[in-house]
């Protein structure tokens, strides 16, 4: 194995890049279920990556009220705070809408008992 991917299993000098021996984990439930738990994922990802945004973006404004001084990629970031966290507020109340959505359907799958 290498630091980019693992070596082949013909012995071979060259290896695979890692997304290409990365398998996708088995879906023990149903069909929507799977889709559901990787839109779920989608959204989780994005709000944490926003979240990271918004605590560099603090960190930034921290420095700069220390008198520290900061650069123009710096400067745009602290521009665009309030539009992250916009972002940030309409990818959650996505995730929900989205979840609650496939929730139903998962629910109406599902066999029912015959009474």
């Amino acid at each position: 194995e290498t630091a980019k991917g693992k070596r082949r299993k013909d012995g071979g000098g060259e290896t695979l890049p890692e997304r290409m021996t990365k398998r996708e984990p088995a879906s023990s439930g149903s069909e929507g279920e799977g889709a559901g738990h990787v839109v779920s994922v989608i959204f989780s990802k994005k709000a944490r990556a926003l979240r990271k945004k918004l605590r560099n973006i603090e960190e930034i404004e921290k420095k700069a009220k220390e008198g520290k001084q900061i650069n123009e990629q710096q400067e745009q970031s602290v521009q665009s705070k309030a539009a992250t966290n916009n972002l940030l507020e309409e990818v959650e109340k996505m995730q929900k809408a989205v979840e609650s959505v496939i929730e139903v359907r998962v629910h109406e799958m599902r066999p029912r008992a015959i009474l």
